[in-house]
């Protein structure tokens, strides 16, 4: 009777634990795949061009930047100094981008390339968030992982689109070029 009883307990507390852990694994999955409306649309118009209108560009270099404290990835405009221009720049400028708000640190952004198109005036920016693993040592604080581009590539004045693209989630700032 004694083993029945025990049997009938283990059973429902692995019953127990494997619905829970389906349910954290069903909330960390549905935080991560959250998009907007405008992120949708925004995926939709990088498929349909194709990639095939942008061209590499070499004038930038990766500089240190704060793109603040914001919980989801943004895009912040500076001049290379690190004063904020809001939604104008001149050659030179930087683009600061932040990948939002991580519950720990090891998080870091790198870049894998950065193109241009000039008929659309459209700056891409394609960066990885690189992920600590699971035995890596990291701090156990809150961290706002960001990266900077110094943009010195000659670009022509008026209104630019900037999309960073976060691997694979795009975010999007409007950006007026002057002298």
């Amino acid at each position: 009777m004694k083993n029945v009883v025990l049997l009938i307990g283990l059973f429902i507390v692995t019953l127990m634990l494997s619905s829970c852990s389906e349910n954290y694994n069903g909330l960390v999955e549905n935080e991560s795949n959250k998009t907007s409306d405008i992120d949708e649309e925004i995926n939709e118009e990088l498929v349909r061009d194709g990639y095939e209108d942008r061209v590499r560009i070499d004038g930038f270099s990766v500089i240190e930047c704060n793109a603040g404290k914001e919980k989801t990835p943004t895009i912040v405009i500076q001049s290379i100094d690190g004063e904020s221009l809001g939604d104008s720049a001149s050659i030179p400028f930087a683009v600061c981008i932040g990948a939002g708000e991580r519950r720990t640190g090891g998080y870091q952004l790198e870049l894998k390339e950065i193109s241009v198109n000039k008929e659309l005036n459209e700056l891409y920016i394609d960066l990885f968030l690189r992920t600590p693993s699971k035995d890596e040592m990291v701090t156990q604080a809150i961290t706002y992982p960001s990266i900077g581009i110094g943009i010195f590539e000659s670009l022509d004045e008026g209104q630019w689109d900037v999309y960073a693209s976060i691997n694979d989630k795009l975010v999007k700032k409007e950006l007026e070029i002057g002298s």
